[in-house]
């Protein structure tokens, strides 16, 4: 087998590198692998969870910060995220959203490449397959972050929209270009379909252990988002419900209180509820991506149109996680805080996403009553004494998904992903403004601000990338 660098701290190394072009820099560690144990336990490391876009999390519209508040953000970066600028990255700046998501694949890829060849040592040949097939979904799940993160909405009229970068084997000298958008999510949706029919006998619902690796559950989860962000509604509602009835966990917050009465910054009791502030505990996680981790250093604001929509009495989402007083406890009204200093928020598949896709594909078909229901099984274990919701047409119905969509992943980076999918499918949304020392900068439906631009750093040593 040929030699190939293992990483014992994964973690160490992806903090640290610094890549200069794309995939230009080969791991290096102390230890080779040599067995398929070996291949285990480099997907049993908790850093395969991190990074999923968390670029776009101050482009968010649903994400406030105040009169100013662009002056707390403590890094350039931010500040253009928050004023949706056209580059967000200097050439000597590394992007970790880009670095670690092809880092990842990079790892995949040797799996894929030598796992065949390999020695059992203390595995089995059912582990064999079963590494093989949670390699595939990984290295779908990275291509799958990145391609939205970076590229234009999946569009079946132009599949030849330019993508990312699809390195399917290990070649550090190849500059590869952007492969069309259509090709990257047939590699994908095929490669997930490789892994499911694997994993609904070998990992059936979901890695209790490490939730950041898959199971089959977790693989319906994103075969059932694909399906949404490309608008076949309802297969996203079919596989949505497919992988419910794999695993459905859902925490009742109405029992929750606030650890420290008056102090919602010091963290919940009851029920688990500090299963929050790790994702690898979040028994709602069926595939961790984490999205953001820090909320309070800078602190960031409930929108306040958001806010206005909750039941700021009894829907737990905002009682347990807001105050009029931020973390070093300055008064802020008018504006309220989101009440939490350090809690992972994932960006991959939770129990709940999966209730509010089947939820929007029912509604999207037809089904609005049905959808209504979907989404009153999630708002049970979120508000006390929830009123169940009143069906009166398919219209209202949807309004009613998207509005709890809002609600229920708030600062998970998915509502800006959400805004850039619903104009695809021809949905009115808004042109968002934020004035920033008197300068008024625009986030109009169907912009390409909605696009990551890939890090200038490697367009530099990569032209291929490059199409301005």
């Amino acid at each position: 087998m040929k030699k190939t660098i293992f990483i014992l701290l994964i973690s160490v190394l992806l903090a640290s590198c610094d890549t200069d072009s794309f995939l230009d820099v080969k791991p290096t560690g102390k230890l080779i692998p040599e067995t398929v144990a070996d291949f285990d336990k480099l997907l049993e490391n908790p850093s395969n969870q991190y990074y999923a876009y968390r670029n776009t999390f101050y482009m968010d519209p649903d994400v406030e910060l105040g009169p100013n508040g662009d002056q707390r953000l403590w890094s350039l970066s931010m500040k253009r995220q928050y004023e949706w600028a056209e580059h967000i990255f200097n050439e000597d700046e590394n992007d970790y959203d880009w670095n670690y998501n092809y880092q990842y694949i990079y790892i995949h890829n040797m799996i894929l490449g030598e796992i065949d060849d390999a020695p059992l040592g203390t595995a089995s040949e059912g582990d064999r397959v079963r590494i093989k097939a949670e390699a595939l979904a990984m290295r779908a799940m990275n291509l799958y972050i990145l391609v939205n993160e970076y590229a234009a909405h999946y569009d079946a009229n132009n599949l030849d929209a330019p993508g990312v970068p699809m390195p399917l084997e290990i070649n550090l000298q190849a500059q590869l270009p952007r492969t069309p958008i259509g090709e990257i999510y047939t590699q994908i949706e095929g490669d997930l379909e490789t892994a499911a029919s694997v994993l609904m006998e070998k990992r059936p619902g979901r890695n209790d252990h490490a939730n950041f690796r898959p199971g089959y559950a977790s693989i319906l989860g994103l075969q059932a988002e694909i399906a949404l962000r490309k608008g076949e509604f309802a297969k996203a509602a079919q596989k949505a419900d497919a992988a419910l009835a794999q695993y459905s966990f859902l925490y009742d917050m109405t029992t929750w209180t606030h650890k420290y009465e008056g102090n919602p910054w010091g963290g919940i009791e009851g029920d688990n509820g500090n299963d929050l502030r790790y994702q690898t505990a979040n028994k709602e996680t069926i595939w961790n991506k984490s999205s953001m981790f820090i909320y309070g250093n800078p602190g960031v604001y409930w929108n306040m149109e958001l806010e206005d929509m909750m039941d700021q009495v009894n829907d737990m989402r905002y009682v347990l996680f807001s105050s009029k007083i931020d973390y070093y406890g300055t008064d802020i009204s008018p504006y309220t805080s989101y009440a939490t200093y350090y809690q992972y928020r994932s960006g991959g598949i939770t129990v709940p996403k999966l209730y509010l896709i089947s939820a929007e594909g029912k509604a999207r078909t037809g089904d609005g009553a049905g959808a209504l229901a979907m989404l009153d099984i999630l708002r049970n274990k979120r508000i006390k004494n929830n009123t169940p919701l009143t069906f009166v047409d398919n219209a209202s119905a949807l309004q009613t998904v998207k509005n709890e969509r809002r609600k229920e992943l708030v600062f998970t980076c998915n509502n800006f992903q959400d805004l850039k999918r619903y104009h695809s499918y021809g949905d009115i949304i808004p042109t968002y403004t934020r004035t920033i020392n008197d300068q008024v900068h625009t986030l109009a439906p169907g912009s390409d601000k909605y696009i990551v631009p890939i890090p200038r750093k490697i367009i530099k040593f990569n032209p291929n990338l490059d199409i301005d």
